[in-house]
């Protein structure tokens, strides 16, 4: 009884090793690419290489939408912020199109930037990108795209916290 009780543990073990090392592994891919992405040194065909995304006829696009601020934000700022690493979150869209080539539509989050310029809280509000066929897909887009978020560094607000609704809108642009 006890030897069979300890195959389960160490198979259980061994499963959650396996599972923890692919996600080291998308951890330091996604960090490879950010890195080259900073010095831009990666061009759009090595972006769509980097996860599986093959599809040469479609090029993956992401717009920004028009965003809500309250009233201690500094919008520019922001914007500037946002325009600077929107190639992240474009990574994020490309990482969802490797499980599913279809993937289109609008995700809007929500951050909460406190007095000191720290991130306080990062959610996804609407999420109604078209086709989710796996909802691990969904899952694995939404913490890529609040890991990028929380990544950013913001300014500190003018005198309280700063909190910010922004949507992102992704779309498969033929060229």
């Amino acid at each position: 009884m006890k030897k069979i009780f300890l195959l389960i543990i160490l198979s259980t073990f061994i499963l959650a090793c396996s599972s923890t090392e692919k996600v080291k592994n998308e951890d330091k891919t996604i960090k490879k690419v950010e890195n080259n992405l900073k010095t831009d040194k990666l061009n759009k065909s090595e972006i769509n290489k980097s996860k599986g995304f093959r599809d040469n006829k479609k090029n993956p696009r992401v717009e920004k939408g028009v965003a809500n601020y309250s009233s201690f934000c500094d919008k520019n700022s922001i914007e500037k912020i946002i325009s600077k690493h929107i190639k992240t979150i474009r990574y994020c869209y490309i990482i969802g199109l490797k499980y599913d080539k279809s993937l289109e539509g609008k995700m809007k989050l929500m951050w909460i930037i406190g007095i000191d310029g720290s991130l306080e809280k990062v959610e996804v509000v609407e999420n109604s990108i078209q086709k989710f066929q796996d909802i691990r897909n969904k899952k694995r887009m939404n913490s890529c795209f609040k890991r990028q978020i929380k990544r950013m560094e913001f300014d500190i607000p003018k005198e309280g916290k700063c909190e910010v609704t922004y949507p992102f809108i992704f779309s498969l642009m033929k060229e």
